[in-house]
C-alpha cells in the first residue's frame, strides 16, 4: 500500500508528529480511516456512539487530572517523590 507523504516533514500525510518521532492520529483521523471502519464493521461497532463515549472519557479524564480551580492544561506538580499530585 502507497502512502503519501508531507513534503516538508516527511510523515504520513493526515499523522501529526508527537514528542517520540511517532505520528499520531487524531480520534476523528481514526474513526475515518477504511481499515478502522472496516474492523469497526465486521465487529458490529456503531462509530458515533463509539466517538461520543471516547469524547465523554476524554472530558472525565481532563476533568479528574485538572487541579480544582485551576488551568486544566497546566501540568500538575510532582510531590517530592516524584508522584503526580
Amino acid at each position: 500500500m502507497a502512502r503519501a507523504y508531507n513534503r516538508n516533514s516527511r510523515k504520513p500525510v493526515g499523522q501529526r508528529q508527537n514528542g517520540d518521532g511517532h505520528g499520531d492520529m487524531t480520534l476523528t483521523e481514526a474513526l475515518s480511516d477504511p481499515i478502522v471502519q472496516a474492523f469497526m464493521s465486521a465487529d458490529g461497532v456503531d462509530a458515533r456512539q463509539l466517538e461520543l463515549d471516547l469524547r465523554q472519557l476524554a472530558k472525565e479524564l481532563q476533568r479528574r487530572n485538572s487541579p480544582p480551580g485551576g488551568d486544566p492544561n497546566r501540568p500538575r506538580s510532582r510531590g517530592r517523590r516524584g508522584r503526580i499530585q
